[in-house]
């Protein structure tokens, strides 16, 4: 089994990270008047460039959020394992195990044995597979046109975290 980090993210701790951050950005444009840095610039052009750190800051909290899910799923897939229960999901793991090691595929492997193997909702593990798209997208450097099929923003990737969290049954370390 790989060694678990113990430095999981908790949602709350990711709230409370962009909610301080979003309060700095607030302050520290609302000072712009008195800020050498912003000399020349007009109202608008403050207030765009403020949103424009708001919108990246959101993007990076939902990247955040969407990487304290897949260490949720990969940490459960490594304690089914080694120590997991004699239900169906645990044995499914076990043979992927076998064969794949700690190299499995997340959305095929991993969630597609969730799918297979447990009555969790299958409508939230097409939610979690589309927002893993926005994930991607995120995580290299947003080069391409995404195909996400919806439109994300931070409260929908936090209530897919949340509900993510609600409804799956993970293990977690001792």
């Amino acid at each position: 089994m790989a060694r678990l980090s113990k430095q999981a993210v908790e949602v709350s701790d990711i709230l409370l990270y962009r909610s301080d951050l979003e309060s700095s950005l607030q302050l520290f444009y609302s000072a712009s008047a008195t800020n050498p840095r912003f000399l020349g610039y007009s109202p608008s052009e403050v207030r765009e460039e403020l949103d424009k750190r708001i919108a990246e800051l959101n993007l990076t909290s939902m990247l955040i959020l969407l990487s304290a899910i897949e260490a949720a799923f990969r940490v459960d897939y490594q304690l089914r394992c080694y120590r997991g229960p004699a239900d169906r999901l645990s044995q499914a793991f076990r043979k992927l195990h076998k064969r794949k090691s700690l190299r499995v595929n997340l959305e095929t492997e991993i969630i597609g044995a969730w799918k297979d193997e447990t009555n969790v909702n299958l409508k939230l593990i097409g939610q979690l597979r589309g927002a893993f798209k926005l994930r991607h997208w995120i995580a290299h450097g947003r080069y391409w046109e995404p195909k996400l099929g919806k439109k994300y923003d931070f409260v929908s990737i936090l209530a897919l975290a949340t509900e993510t969290f609600t409804q799956f049954p993970f293990l977690r370390p001792l």
